[in-house]
């Protein structure tokens, strides 16, 4: 039900957005040479041409906060967190962790449970990762602190299959993707999450192409699967975004959406799917290199009709009123209710910042093209402002691909609409060295998790943590 993040891939891209949000890299470049995107997977050497990242995302959704008598089978001394220095966050990594995980490339958060993903596989010449498949880590909170309780893995997963750098859940449901283009669908058991394999897996018409699935989300009984690789009306890599509804006897496997999302002015490159969010009955797409490559970026947003879910084109299309070239809008979307998040983390925005994100808000008339009622940028400067994003009721968390470590939460004023503006509620800052903290961010109403995939943990280099904050 809201937020976004992506990821991509390569041969394809994968973002989760299940109410939620995620993201990660390796390296795609367009033809006229200006969008690279890359991710060497070492903090020693890591560029971003952003062309930069994918989503998110990143986000959550909020249920029920309610404490659970969890026993932790990971921590036999019982020490479930790490209280990090003087932030106030609390660290989470992996039972198993090893030098380049990435731990963290991902993040997602539903009441009291987190999920976190990584991509071991992607760092090259990393012996620790030859003979390792990925896991998704699941943690809930008990009344002595937060701590792992189980490890989701695929019944087919392969080394180097990066399950997991697509991340997201909602309430009792959680989604994982992979490289292998499916997406893996885990049910909590009735006796709560344990190691498992997937309950379901989805696939779709274009994964079988060579190319991956590139972002997905879920609200309720709603999944959005993007495939950014997808080849429509002959363009390649235009991208399209696919919808999957739960069936009245739960969730199985199926390569059969319920509906194909497409752009009506989709082209070459548009990388359509990149990003993805679903709240209720609309869902967002981001297509950050529409218009020629150059990239300003498009959001395209889906209304369900009242047959249900079908091929269909946008409702109505969202952009920038001061549109730049490259500015990649729509790298990364997040939705909550009537209210649209997008991060285009190359424009320049005030202070210097690089990066802004910028706040759509429903018309009493309902949805048609629009520019943003509102643009968020940063106090500082800093690279990449929009990397990942969140959103939850009246806030809004935005995480960075930037060796400066830090989050920014903002929030709607209490008199009036959301209002542009360089300064955010509040600054989170955790982690050491260059771990990137605010790769991933999702949150609640009460909670925002960011990842630092490239932490050093244990002197285990790249090894990457997720944080969490309370409010």
């Amino acid at each position: 039900m809201k937020i976004l993040r992506i990821s991509c891939v390569f041969g394809g891209f994968l973002s989760l957005v299940l109410s939620l949000s995620a993201q990660a890299f390796t390296t795609l470049q367009s033809s006229d040479g200006h969008h690279q995107l890359s991710d060497k997977r070492t903090s020693d050497d890591l560029d971003v041409g952003l062309g930069g990242e994918s989503i998110a995302s990143k986000g959550g959704v909020a249920v029920g906060e309610g404490e659970t008598s969890i026993i932790n089978p990971y921590d036999p001394n019982g020490s479930p967190f790490v209280e990090v220095g003087t932030t106030g966050a609390v660290e989470l990594t992996a039972s198993d962790g090893v030098a380049g995980n990435t731990f963290g490339l991902t993040v997602a958060v539903s009441g009291n449970t987190v999920v976190v993903g990584e991509d071991c596989a992607e760092i090259t010449g990393n012996r620790n990762c030859k003979k390792r498949r990925q896991s998704v880590y699941v943690y809930q909170k008990s009344k002595s602190g937060w701590g792992q309780i189980a490890e989701l893995k695929p019944s087919d997963g392969s080394v180097g299959d990066q399950f997991g750098v697509a991340l997201a859940i909602s309430g009792n449901t959680i989604v994982a993707g992979a490289l292998n283009g499916k997406t893996y669908v885990f049910v909590k058991p009735d006796g709560g999450w344990k190691d498992m394999t997937e309950t379901a897996q989805l696939t779709d018409p274009d994964t079988g192409n060579g190319g991956g699935i590139s972002s997905e989300s879920i609200d309720n009984r709603t999944i959005v699967v993007g495939v950014l690789t997808a080849t429509v009306n002959g363009n390649k890599y235009q991208g399209a975004a696919y919808v999957f509804v739960e069936p009245p006897t739960g969730w199985a496997t199926t390569s059969v959406p319920n509906g194909e999302l497409t752009a009506s002015d989709g082209s070459y490159f548009d990388l359509f799917g990149i990003s993805v969010a679903v709240s209720g009955e609309t869902i967002t797409v981001g297509a950050p290199f529409h218009h020629d490559q150059t990239g300003p970026g498009e959001v395209y947003l889906f209304e369900k009709p009242p047959t249900g879910w079908a091929n269909a084109t946008q409702t109505a299309t969202l952009t920038r009123s001061n549109a730049g070239p490259y500015d990649e809008f729509g790298l990364t979307v997040a939705i909550n209710g009537n209210t649209v998040v997008v991060g285009a983390p190359q424009a320049v925005g005030e202070n210097n910042g690089q990066g802004v994100v910028d706040v759509f808000v429903k018309p009493s008339k309902g949805w048609s093209d629009r520019t943003e009622n509102a643009e968020l940028v940063a106090p500082i400067f800093i690279q990449h402002f929009g990397w990942s994003v969140a959103i939850e009721g009246v806030k809004v968390t935005v995480g960075t691909f930037s060796p400066n470590n830090v989050v920014f939460a903002y929030a709607k004023p209490s008199k009036g609409g959301w209002k542009s503006t360089s300064q955010p509620q509040t600054e989170l800052m955790a982690g050491n060295g260059v771990g990137f903290f605010g790769f991933s961010v999702a949150m609640t109403d009460s909670i925002i998790v960011a990842g630092a995939p490239y932490e050093t943990v244990n002197g285990e280099p790249d090894q990457g943590a997720a944080y969490l904050f309370n409010e």
